[in-house]
């Protein structure tokens, strides 16, 4: 029995000890940090200092991940610029005018007796069934209405519009403000993408410059304007010739020998507003009526305009450039275009050229027309009076007034007030 109990307790301190060897050898190699006891107090710094890392990583900006664009084949070649989606619903947008359908320049002004304005715009969507309706407005009153089912077999779905226009093909449009409102099923559409080029659907139609005819100094001939650019010609013999078509034609002179004119071509295309002509060119044009030839005397760069032609034909005063004052400079300004025997330019004159016109230093600009419309009058075959005024004077004095220029020496005179 003794024995018995010796082994008992022999045989369960060799199992703990087996045991305790067991744990010991399942714990090599494993690295355990460490747990020290920090209390409440430890505790709390531990929060705030995790918390505090917590606050700095939400304050940094998340990385952007840009997609990459893909072709709606959806395959892995390079893509190119990514694409901005389109509204999927039916639209109209981008609104211009102009004279033809197919003109590469679109404008805002006409002049009157234009014979149609056509009404361009771009499409996307459209279904069949669609009702479109147009109403053109002319002066603000509500002008001419159309309503109609969208063409789907003549335009599709998407695509430009160019068929649309208003027109009298028998006297032209009359003057005034012309605008038209596009609407699908009901829905007025925004048309005016561009402000500063379609000023959502408005184009301007001026009043013709020259509306009188001009006889010639003989009194053999006479020159008018048809349609505001259309020049005719009609001669004592019954003939009738059109000489020259442009967009608009501003003026017309006859030269003394009766066989030339010269006439101004305006081009409205670059026009910002419609009550100024800044972005407004001119060309100069001398026409013969008997073979007619045309002799381009100015460029649309120049813009020379108002002619003036001199007794003997030699000379033309005329303005140059648009209305503005800006500061110390001004235009439009005073030249003087010499002729020669076959009626070709050879010279230009400005107010620079003529001694006597004083210019007060740096801080003047020069010498301008006082009046916007006109360089002058021929006292003689080559004695001009002309109005000027200067901006930022310098001195007490004032230098404007009326001068006459001499050709034949190039001098200046102050012969008057203004």
């Amino acid at each position: 029995m003794k024995h018995y109990l010796r082994f008992c307790k022999f045989f369960i301190s060799f199992l703990i000890l087996l045991t305790t060897a067991s744990c010991a050898t399942f714990q090599v190699g494993i690295v355990q940090t460490p747990r020290p006891n920090l209390g409440l107090t430890g505790t709390v710094q531990a929060l705030k200092t995790a918390n505090a890392g917590l606050a700095e990583i939400l304050s940094q900006p998340l990385p952007t991940h840009t997609p990459t664009p893909r072709t709606t084949d959806q395959t892995n070649e390079p893509s190119g610029p990514t694409i901005t989606p389109t509204p999927s619903g039916p639209r109209f947008s981008s609104l211009r005018f102009a004279s033809s359908p197919n003109a590469p320049v679109t404008r805002r002004f006409y002049v009157a007796g234009t014979p149609r304005v056509y009404a361009i715009w771009d499409y996307a969507n459209m279904q069949e069934g669609m009702v479109v309706r147009r109403e053109w407005l002319r002066d603000g009153q509500s002008w001419i209405v159309r309503e109609d089912p969208w063409d789907m077999q003549k335009y599709g779905t998407s695509g430009t519009v160019r068929d649309i226009a208003i027109f009298d093909d028998n006297i032209g449009l009359q003057a005034g403000e012309y605008s038209l409102i596009l609407s699908i099923d009901g829905i007025v559409q925004n048309v005016g993408d561009n402000i500063f080029v379609q000023e959502k659907g408005v184009f301007w139609v001026f009043a013709p410059e020259v509306r009188e005819q001009l006889p010639s100094p003989d009194g053999n001939r006479i020159a008018y304007v048809r349609n505001g650019g259309k020049l005719i010609v009609e001669y004592d013999d019954g003939r009738v010739r059109e000489m020259a078509i442009a967009d608009e034609i501003s003026s017309i002179s006859w030269f003394p020998n009766s066989r030339h004119l010269i006439y101004a071509e305006r081009d409205r295309t670059d026009q910002v507003s419609p009550t100024e002509d800044w972005g407004i060119a001119h060309k100069l044009w001398i026409l013969d009526v008997e073979t007619g030839e045309r002799l381009l005397t100015s460029t649309s760069g120049e813009n020379f305009h108002h002619p003036v032609i001199s007794p003997n034909g030699r000379y033309i005063a005329a303005l140059a450039g648009s209305k503005f004052n800006d500061r110390c400079f001004s235009s439009p300004t005073l030249v003087v275009v010499e002729l020669n025997e076959e009626m070709r330019r050879s010279s230009v004159y400005t107010v620079e050229d003529f001694e006597g016109i004083p210019f007060l230093g740096a801080d003047s600009s020069g010498a301008y027309p006082s009046a916007y419309n006109n360089p002058g009058t021929w006292e003689a075959d080559d004695k001009l009076l002309a109005s000027l005024w200067w901006l930022c004077l310098t001195t007490n004095g004032t230098p404007n007034g009326t001068y006459l220029l001499d050709l034949t020496n190039l001098r200046a005179e102050k012969v008057g007030g203004l």
